[in-house]
């Protein structure tokens, strides 16, 4: 589990990817959740934080990538080329003042799923917080629906875990 993508470097990564591979493990970050791991990322590698973890071998279908407010469509594209899971966490976002471009990821083919970030515990309240983050964010009252984040919180969450067959 390297913590969020501003802590750690891509040589730490890449040992991360070798046993995750070694022990059948997944992985989990925070990724591009604050300026500062923005600003890192550019002046370290000139790109996204993500657009830097994919040129170090970003396995398919593998890591979970939690709130990523400050990723745009390139990155998405990525995400959605590479498998990454983006991990919506809206009741933490809010308090910082942000929302995540859920719809945009969504739009660009990434399994969007629903966590807490243990911090309101709530799936109710994170789905609600899903559709109206959504909305506001991209100014278009349809789009995501109620259902979309009932499937955030139940079967893209499984699926995040690899455990689509069996849950969610």
């Amino acid at each position: 589990y390297p913590s969020a993508t501003e802590s750690f470097s891509l040589e730490y990564y890449k040992r991360v990817l070798e046993l995750a591979d070694r022990y059948g493990l997944g992985i989990h970050t925070h990724m591009a959740q604050n300026s500062i791991d923005v600003e890192r990322a550019h002046d370290l590698y000139g790109m996204s934080s993500i657009q830097s973890l994919a040129g170090a071998g970003l396995p398919d279908k593998r890591p979970m990538s939690a709130h990523c407010p400050y990723l745009g469509p390139k990155d998405f594209a990525l995400m959605a080329e590479h498998g990454p899971h983006f991990v919506h966490c809206p009741a933490i976002i809010n308090k910082r003042g942000e929302t995540a471009d859920t719809w945009g990821a969504l739009k660009a083919g990434v399994n969007v799923c629903l966590g807490t970030d243990n911090m309101f515990e709530d799936m109710i309240d994170s789905m609600r917080m899903a559709v109206t983050q959504a909305r506001i964010r991209s100014g278009r009252p349809d789009c995501v629906k109620p259902l979309d984040a009932l499937k955030m919180a139940t079967i893209n969450g499984a699926r995040a875990i690899g455990m689509e067959r069996d849950l969610g």
